[in-house]
Parts: C-alpha cells; structure tokens; sequence
C-alpha cells in the first residue's frame, strides 16, 4: 500500500500496546483522529494508536505498513509508559478553540439541566468539528445515565444514530441536514423527565464490589438448569413421577416467579401445569422428598 493510500483512508485497526492481540478503531475526520480505546476516550488527548497510525502515514511509501488487523504483523516498539507527564499532549480541540473534552462535557451538563439552545450549540460545534460518530457515543452514554431506563427517548436516540449512520454513507463533509439527526436527539433528551438512578446504582455496586461486599447465589438460582441444580434436584425429565412433579412444582412456584407480576393473566400457565403433571402429588406429599434432595446434596458437600 503507498503513502497516497494510506493518507486516504478513513479508518485503521491498531493492535493494543499492552494486550496482544487486542485491537483498538481509529478514525479520521480531515485532520482530526479519535480512537476507541479508554485513553481517548477518558482524556480526549492523542493515544499511541493515533500515533501509530500518523506515523504509518508519513512512512507507508517507504515501508507499506498496514494497520488492519490481518496484516499487522510488525510488533510494537518499547516505550515508556502512557502517559508521560514530561512528554507534550496533543489535545483535540473543535473549530472554535474549546478542547473538545471541554465541550462534551458542556453538552452533557446542559441536556441534564434541559438548556436545549446551549446544548444544541455544543453538538453542532462538536459535530461540525469532525467529531460526529464520537458524538453519538457519548449520546448513547447520557441516556444512560441520565435518562433512566423507562424512557423511550433512549430509543428515539439509537433510531435516529442509525438513520445519521445510513445518511452520512454519501455525505464527504458534515452538513446542516446530516445534523439534523443529532440535533433531534438532543432536544428529546432535554425535555424529557431524567432520573440518574442507573448511574448511582452502577457506582454503588463497583464500590461494594471493589470492597468485596459479594452477594451469595440465592436458593432460587439454583435449579435444574445448573450443575449444583441438577445435583439436587436431578435433571429434567427424568427419575420418578414424584421427583419430576417436585421439579415442576418448584419451577412454577419458585424458580420462574417474576416480581412484579403483570395484571395481565397468563392463559397458558395453567394447561401447562397439567400437561407437566403439576398437580398429582401436593407439596404434603412431596415433602419428605424435597428434604431428603437437600440433605444428600448438604452431605455430598
């Protein structure tokens, strides 16, 4: 591949400096570059897979490296460790000067405070600036966090990414149209009612969990479908009648309960309770065996 080909390309796959065979998405709108691996995306400063890629560019007429991942074969340089405080960062800035860190910080407080003129104006800039696709990830980000999962606006938004995506298939440069799509995003997110619940609960689990605060796996886990499960209770479909009424018994009454239930009636769980055989035994009936399954499986332990 010459050097006029590479410097026309739009998109590269470079292999992780630090997992091998890990491979990271870099792209290119007209002079900027962004990557997808978490050193971009957490300080928005030049990684080294983007200087690999620029560094590929200005040499592919002399040694027609490739970066995708079927033909990189050349193995990473040692260097020192990322980042290195001494070393000048390169910080991705949009058209008007802000750093674009900046930016996607700006437009995600404003959509959470539903300013929608302030927000708009920072998409557009990030977007006009050559960073469209990096805008609708950190979209995607807000909804979630921001949002709450009983909005429908996080649909209306990946509906509207997809219909940007199949546009900008025919569009070089980015145009009042094409930004159309985001714009719409922007101002549903804005208005809608927000609730950082899912956000709160994530950082509330990572913390318990880094304490090592871990949860045991609930009794009604544990059924035939797993293998502590099919030690107790046995498989599905086999031993006697008793042994499968008291597997279809639990699974009906335990192990497929939903909370909360639906108002709306289930009109096929009761023909289907018989066809398994539900009710020939009662729980009475079937007690001492069930204490019995708990007590081999208590001592096999």
């Amino acid at each position: 591949m010459n050097q006029q080909d590479l410097s026309l390309r739009t998109e590269w796959k470079v292999e992780s400096f630090t997992e091998k065979g890990k491979f990271y998405n870099v792209e290119r709108f007209g002079d900027e570059f962004v990557c997808d691996c978490p050193s971009f995306e957490n300080r928005h400063l030049e990684c080294k897979h983007i200087k690999k890629v620029k560094k590929d560019i200005d040499i592919g007429g002399e040694s027609g490296n490739d970066l995708t991942a079927e033909t990189n074969t050349k193995k990473p340089e040692k260097s020192r460790s990322y980042p290195d405080r001494n070393e000048d960062k390169f910080e991705m800035r949009c058209k008007n000067g802000h750093l674009l860190s900046d930016e996607i910080s700006a437009l995600q407080k404003t959509v959470r405070r539903g300013e929608e003129y302030k927000a708009v104006y920072f998409a557009y800039s990030i977007h006009f600036s050559g960073f469209g696709k990096y805008l609708w990830r950190r979209l995607n980000v807000i909804c979630c966090e921001d949002l709450g999962i009983t909005s429908n606006v996080i649909i209306h938004v990946n509906a509207l990414r997809q219909m940007w995506d199949n546009n900008i298939k025919t569009i070089k440069t980015p145009t009042n149209d094409d930004f159309l799509f985001p714009l719409q995003a922007v101002l549903a997110m804005c208005r809608v009612p927000k609730i950082r619940e899912g956000d709160s609960l994530a950082n509330l689990v990572a913390e318990d969990y880094k304490e090592e605060k871990h949860i045991p796996i609930p009794d009604y886990a544990i059924d035939p479908h797993t293998e502590k499960g099919k030690r107790i209770w046995g498989r599905w479909n086999t031993g006697t009648e008793k042994e499968n009424c008291l597997r279809v018994k639990m699974w009906f009454d335990e192990w497929s309960k939903v909370i909360p239930e639906s108002p709306r009636e289930d009109k096929y769980k009761e023909i289907l309770k018989k066809k398994w055989g539900y009710y020939r035994f009662t729980y009475d009936e079937l007690k001492d065996l069930k204490i019995e399954k708990e007590a081999q499986y208590k001592n096999k332990e």
